[in-house]
């Protein structure tokens, strides 16, 4: 496998064989000398979250919130609907609280509906949530809905 290397003293691409990486070569144009760097790696650190403070932090509105949770209705219709006829009655609310406990404790507070709408779940100290932290707030958005959606009306109120 050749190398491409700009010439120093003609400023000429040259291909260089393998086997003079980090060694010395001739340019095959001006016949000058030079010397091959050996290919560098650069360290790649993981992506880091923004700080925030409490002051930049906007809650969401009803309206994208209720479009994100559209959004996640319509990801897992046909799913639900096979883990209904494969448990009844209970398949597709289990494939629910799993879904979104799941996505909103390992995808940085988001579903897939809140990722498309540009909005996450925080915590208190307005990091991603952990796993369990999303399972305790799907199930309490569960006693929300079956409570006649007193939750969702609050929201829509506040």
């Amino acid at each position: 496998m050749a190398v491409l290397v700009e010439c120093p003293s003609c400023n000429r691409p040259a291909e260089v064989g393998q086997e003079f990486v980090g060694r010395s070569a001739y340019c095959p144009h001006c016949g000058k000398p030079m010397t091959i760097p050996p290919p560098s790696a650069r360290l790649v650190q993981p992506p880091t979250l923004p700080v925030t403070s409490r002051s930049t932090v906007h809650h969401a509105g009803f309206w994208i919130r209720l479009v994100a949770s559209l959004i996640d209705m319509f990801v897992l219709l046909i799913p639900q609907f096979v883990a209904n006829v494969v448990i009844p009655v209970v398949g597709g609310l289990l494939l629910w609280i799993v879904y979104k406990g799941l996505c909103l404790g390992n995808w940085n507070g988001q579903t897939v509906g809140k990722k498309a709408c540009g909005i996450r779940v925080v915590d208190e100290s307005l990091g991603p949530c952990t796993v369990g932290q999303g399972f305790v707030r799907t199930f309490a958005e569960f006693l929300s809905t079956i409570i006649l959606c007193l939750g969702y009306i609050m929201a829509g109120f506040d």
